[in-house]
């Protein structure tokens, strides 16, 4: 129940993969004991939940009240910069149940860039659609009102650009195999009809 504490996800996996997707933070949930319903009420719309057991509503109830109230800082402890971009910085965190290490992007959310809002959730859509040894994972997504936390796969060892700096260059026997899990990734992306686009060191 974790990922429900930031969005509420249905997937059907088959060729179509119809999905739905909704912001919880700050939503009023109402159990009704009886018919064992769920109203979730949210600022753009209101979802009705029906299940099927009494457990199922218990469980489904308990899950969506703390999702609606959960911050990051409950699940992750922010520790040191790890480094600082134009429109975002990256966040040490620190899984509090499990002490697992995870990189937290946090992007400044701009009122007035609508446009660019968009082009960071289509990016986030193509991010939890993909699962590849070497494609940096997405874990979790907190969205608040002026913030928003992005959960990443955690690479201590440095941009593939740090070490050639340092090394000064790379052999052909260091090449090989680094091109290898590159090329690999791309294939992967491009057989899901993702360009990256934005390949480097």
């Amino acid at each position: 129940f974790k990922l429900a504490s930031q969005v509420l996800s249905s997937h059907v996996r088959n060729n179509a993969d119809p999905s739905w997707e909704q912001n919880l933070l700050g939503a009023e949930v109402v159990g009704l004991e009886g018919p064992r319903r769920i109203t979730v009420m949210c600022p753009d719309r209101t979802v009705r939940l029906y299940t099927e057991t009494a457990g199922e509503y218990y469980k489904w109830l308990d899950a969506l009240q703390k999702a609606a109230s959960r911050r990051i800082e409950d699940f992750y402890e922010l520790g040191q910069s790890l480094g600082e971009g134009a429109f975002a910085k990256v966040l040490l965190g620190l899984d509090r149940s499990t002490l697992e290490k995870f990189a937290v992007k946090i992007i400044e959310k701009q009122s007035d860039d609508e446009l660019g809002l968009q082009f960071i959730w289509r990016e986030l859509s193509v991010m939890k659609s993909v699962n590849h040894p070497s494609i940096v994972r997405t874990y979790d997504i907190f969205d608040t009102k002026n913030r928003l936390y992005i959960v990443l796969e955690y690479m201590p060892g440095g941009t593939l650009g740090e070490i050639l700096k340092k090394l000064g260059r790379f052999t052909e026997a260091q090449a090989r195999p680094i091109l290898k899990d590159i090329l690999s990734g791309v294939a992967y992306l491009h057989d899901k009809s993702i360009v990256h686009r934005d390949l480097k060191l």
